[in-house]
């Protein structure tokens, strides 16, 4: 499935490094471009610079975990409304209810399908264009 809106930028943040790198090829073959960073704090730093479409985030991770970066992506007026979709391990419902209730769009657990978490990064960057264009008609 190729993205709709292509090249979309995604911002990966994943700490281990095989992931990482299943996950940046899997997105790169779908035609997103794909900047990974190993933790939320990395990401922090890559937000202004990279200004990525999705943001597609590990929970455990050192320096800053998945959810405390969800905390602050969500507080900052710029990054507010950008798709963040959650990947974890994670499994428990309380790991799940904290992910949705701090804003993350999504929380996937793995393992996963491939061709499931590339229809909902899809749907995800074709319901903020939508909210864009809507937002930019007014």
């Amino acid at each position: 499935m190729k993205p709709t809106h292509a090249p979309s930028t995604i911002l990966l943040v994943e700490d281990d490094p095989l992931n990482q790198q299943v996950i940046k090829e899997t997105l790169q073959t779908e035609g997103y471009q794909v900047v990974a960073v190993q933790d939320g704090q990395a990401a922090l730093e890559a937000l202004p610079p990279v200004r990525p479409d999705l943001i597609l985030s590990d929970v455990r991770m050192p320096r800053c975990d998945g959810f405390e970066l969800l905390r602050r992506v969500r507080c900052d007026p710029d990054y507010r409304a950008l798709p963040f979709i959650i990947l974890s391990a994670k499994v428990e419902t309380s790991d799940q209810s904290m992910g949705i209730s701090l804003g993350a769009d999504d929380y996937v657990t793995k393992p996963y399908l491939a061709a499931d978490l590339l229809k909902l990064i899809d749907l995800r960057l074709t319901r903020a264009a939508l909210a864009n264009d809507r937002q930019r008609d007014q």
